[in-house]
């Protein structure tokens, strides 16, 4: 990439091309350069003053700490590009194309935005002193940690994701809280009360926009999130059976929203895998109508995205349960501690009393040994046979600690307490305080128990890791858990940490 330096203005001017082109330091000052293709280049430290950049062509382009000043950028073409620090005073975007792009602690001040087209771009940490955009369409796109002050959102402005921002003397049509996603409760309160809420659901569905009443039931429960968002999936089913058309960018947003809710560790993988099934049972429908033929390719791509999520999960999955000790005999027993911030709501006793009789055909009964007050810690002693359930269980409700893993020995009949490793979150193994060595599993393939629903032709760990994460996922569905706004207590917030101790004579 070729760099230009300040002294090195001649390249703009009207209907240039540049690309591959780095500028430093460059400040151009009431130019027309009109016109303009700017392509896969960067422009750092300078600036535009009064400068016209009408119907300009600007693609994958960085700009950092660039300042634009009563430029010209109508009717534009802004796509693909980088911009960091950067200065926008009195800038005019009106009727220009600003798609797929990212501004970073960037300042907009009282620029004009009215007929643009703006989509599937993310801003964070930016400033907007007056964001007009009348007769625009504002449509997919992310405010991360922004402040908008003296705007009117009432038109075309849908899908968005807002968080923590903050909004200053601005009004927002109150039926817009069923498009967009990520207001605080202090926003809805103050763009309608609840009781006006409730008859904007209404009225969604009403017209069979169930989507729309779906995302305000998001927007309003902020702390269960995987509830909320499959009853957007089935609000998506409804509509499809009544033959109601779906907007692609509904769709786009409704993955948009999965994806961000995963990686900010709000959604567990569990609700990821039924969001799956449930989309496939539309996919596999016979029926045909309208609605379904417009919807289903859209559809596809979003249980594809979920049906890759659930492999990334089961490989995952499957490196930590081959980190287990390896199982040599099926009648051995171990004992588990398991400390919580307050005791869950459902024992877990119980559910390994499910795992148990269900899933591990052989070994002891599992058993509550004691429970210790200091928040909340419980002992029990349960078949070996089982840690692969628990951990299962454990990694469906989005809990990633580690199990810490250690070792009891009996030497002259007397049994001495010795740790041996850590798990951590990255699978290494590490030793820890004593005399303890770090072990490594010399099992290839995870070992699990013979039970019921294992064919005798399924050998791999990884088909039967998937069998497994379904049986789990059957018994755990059918208890109160999922429908519990904190997950009956097991969730990352109360789980602090999982114990095992284990004989070996």
């Amino acid at each position: 990439m070729k760099e230009i330096t300040a002294n090195e203005t001649g390249f703009f001017c009207p209907h240039a091309r540049l690309s591959f082109r780095a500028f430093h330091d460059v400040n151009l000052y009431g130019k027309d350069i009109t016109l303009l293709h700017l392509e896969s280049s960067s422009f750092v430290d300078g600036g535009f003053d009064n400068v016209s950049l009408y119907n300009a062509t600007l693609t994958s382009t960085k700009f950092m700490n660039a300042n634009f000043s009563a430029v010209n950028l109508g009717n534009s073409d802004i796509c693909s590009i980088w911009a960091q620090k950067c200065g926008f005073h009195k800038t005019n975007f009106n009727n220009a194309t600003i798609a797929d792009s990212a501004f970073r602690g960037c300042v907009f001040e009282y620029c004009s935005f009215e007929g643009i087209s703006l989509t599937n771009t993310q801003f964070v940490d930016c400033i907007f002193d007056q964001f007009p955009i009348h007769d625009s369409t504002v449509t997919l796109n992310t405010f991360i940690r922004c402040q908008i002050k003296d705007t009117d959102f009432t038109e075309s402005f849908y899908y968005q994701i807002f968080e923590v921002c903050v909004f200053q003397e601005v009004d927002t049509a109150s039926n817009l809280l069923g498009f967009n996603f990520g207001f605080s409760a202090d926003d809805l309160l103050r763009v309608s009360q609840d009781t006006e809420l409730s008859e904007i659901k209404e009225a969604f569905v009403e017209s069979g926009m169930y989507i729309n009443a779906a995302i305000l039931h998001v927007n309003q429960t902020r702390d269960c999130y995987d509830a909320a968002m499959l009853a957007c999936i089935t609000a998506m089913g409804k509509m499809l059976m009544q033959d109601i058309l779906i907007k692609t960018d509904e769709i786009l947003f409704l993955k948009k929203m999965t994806t961000y809710l995963k990686e900010k560790g709000l959604l567990t993988p569990i609700t990821s895998i039924r969001m799956w099934q449930i989309l496939n049972s539309f996919i596999g429908k016979d029926e045909k109508n309208t609605a379904n033929d417009k919807a289903l390719p859209h559809i596809r791509e979003f249980a594809n995205m979920l049906y890759f999520d659930f492999h990334e999960f089961q490989s995952e999955l499957q490196k930590k349960l081959l980190q287990l000790p390896e199982i040599t005999v099926k009648s051995a027993e171990v004992e588990m501690k398991v400390v919580y911030m307050s005791a869950p709501s459902l024992e877990l006793l119980h559910l390994i009393n499910q795992f148990h009789q269900d899933l591990c055909c052989n070994g002891p009964a599992p058993q509550l040994m004691r429970t210790e007050e200091g928040s909340y810690i419980e002992w029990l002693k349960i078949s070996e046979i089982a840690l692969p359930y628990i951990q299962t269980f454990f990694s469906l409700l989005g809990l990633i600690i580690p199990f810490m893993i250690y070792k009891l020995e009996k030497k002259n009949n007397l049994k001495q307490e010795s740790p041996t490793y850590i798990l951590l979150k990255d699978h290494n193994l590490v030793p820890i305080e004593g005399d303890g060595i770090a072990q490594q599993t010399s099992s290839k393939e995870l070992y699990l128990p013979d039970y019921k629903r294992i064919l005798p032709n399924v050998q791999t760990a990884e088909a039967r890791t998937g069998i497994m994460i379904s049986d789990v996922m059957k018994i755990t569905s059918s208890s109160k858990i999922i429908d519990s706004l904190d997950l009956c207590g097991y969730n990352p917030q109360n789980v602090k940490s999982v114990s095992v101790y284990y004989t070996r004579i």
